[in-house]
């Protein structure tokens, strides 16, 4: 069935775009390198599809500001340690769990706290549902 698809695709020159699309779909029920075979693809085709940069874009994007995120955690933690002491693991868990844009709002606030109070008062105006 996979073939006869691919064969109808490559038949119509507009619709010949559609292959790694169908490859796309096929890889959820076979084999890669079946499907690979069947299409007689090769990775540098699979590459230079449109879906398949987009789909790249998206994940590195994705990739990068989960990264931007870990980093940002990692340095409020840093920067709470050296300022309050140790930090409780449910307060770690709170401070990984908010939007980056809170960490650098927390990030700002954590440089007047003066006590590991200010930490808990901080959190509970920052994390209410």
């Amino acid at each position: 069935m996979l073939e006869q698809a691919a064969y109808q695709l490559r038949q119509n020159k507009t619709l010949d775009e559609f292959s790694p699309l169908l490859g796309f779909f096929a890889n959820f029920v076979l084999d890669s390198a079946l499907v690979q075979q069947i299409l007689r693809w090769d990775m540098v085709v699979l590459e230079e599809s449109p879906w398949y940069n987009e789909i790249l874009r998206r994940g590195e994007a994705r990739g990068e500001a989960r990264g931007r995120k870990e980093e940002a955690c990692d340095m409020v933690l840093r920067l709470l340690t050296r300022r309050a002491g140790s930090i409780a693991p449910q307060f770690e868990i709170q401070i990984r769990s908010l939007p980056r844009p809170e960490l650098e709002q927390l990030a700002d606030a954590l440089l007047d706290f003066t006590s590991p109070t200010d930490l808990t008062t901080w959190l509970q105006q920052h994390t209410q549902s």
